[in-house]
């Protein structure tokens, strides 16, 4: 099975995401998070070699 990692929206309340969160990798975006960003975190978590960023 590959890893993945769940993106959060910055506009979801924590107390709807806790049980997603308990049970995977998750990336809580915040309110002015830029796509390069994102991809920064997901190339640190997943470096060449390992999963492809898609």
């Amino acid at each position: 099975m590959r890893p993945y990692v769940v993106v959060i929206a910055p506009e979801v309340e924590d107390k709807e995401v806790v049980s997603v969160q308990l049970r995977n990798i998750t990336i809580k975006l915040e309110q002015d998070a830029k796509l390069q960003d994102l991809i920064w975190e997901l190339s640190n978590l997943f470096p060449t070699g390992s999963s492809a960023v898609q």
